[in-house]
């Protein structure tokens, strides 16, 4: 990710930048999209107190994403509209760009990976910062993809560009490192 990179960078000098892709599953199925989409939210099972919290002050169904095959994965981003995920975000988060895949709207919060606009490439209207003020706006975001899902899941159309990219981009960074030029 573009996050560890960063940080790497501080500590050493001859850095290259080489990143992973999606699996195979994930990028055979994505195009099987399910057009009935449902008002629920699917978030990850590392969330946090903050989360907890907005779970709490907020009425709408969610979904833990937590011990469930590739094939439940896949069945649940396919009938969700959001993905939400206020983890910490150590690099580039393989779950936002599965869900993104399937059509699902991304929320998370601005921590670690999630700071950058290059490691999860969403609009900033996307990223909250965990203050409980931002609860009512959270909320707000939420029922607006809600109420028109086909006009704000256009504005994930990029992120899903990049995730399609991720291999070709991944075998050209390859053959730039370990090939002498």
């Amino acid at each position: 990710s573009h996050y560890a990179y960063d940080f790497l960078k501080k500590y050493f000098k001859n850095l290259k930048y080489l990143s992973d892709f999606q699996r195979p599953i994930i990028i055979k199925n994505y195009k099987k999209k399910n057009k009935l989409k449902k008002n629920i939210i699917c978030y990850s099972s590392k969330s946090n107190d903050f989360f907890d919290y907005l779970k709490n002050n907020s009425n709408f169904k969610m979904i833990k994403l937590a011990g469930y095959n590739n094939k439940q994965l896949i069945n649940i981003f396919r009938k969700t509209k959001i993905y939400m995920d206020f983890g910490y975000h150590p690099g580039k988060d393989r779950m936002p760009r599965e869900a993104a895949l399937f059509g699902n709207c991304i929320i998370t919060n601005q921590k670690g990976s999630a700071k950058n606009n290059v490691d999860i490439p969403i609009k900033s209207k996307y990223k909250f910062s965990e203050v409980k003020t931002n609860i009512p706006k959270i909320n707000k975001q939420i029922e607006k993809i809600f109420n028109d899902y086909k006009k704000e899941i256009k504005n994930f159309k990029f992120y899903q560009n990049i995730v399609l990219k991720e291999k070709f981009k991944f075998e050209s960074d390859l053959r730039n490192i370990f090939t002498k030029s």
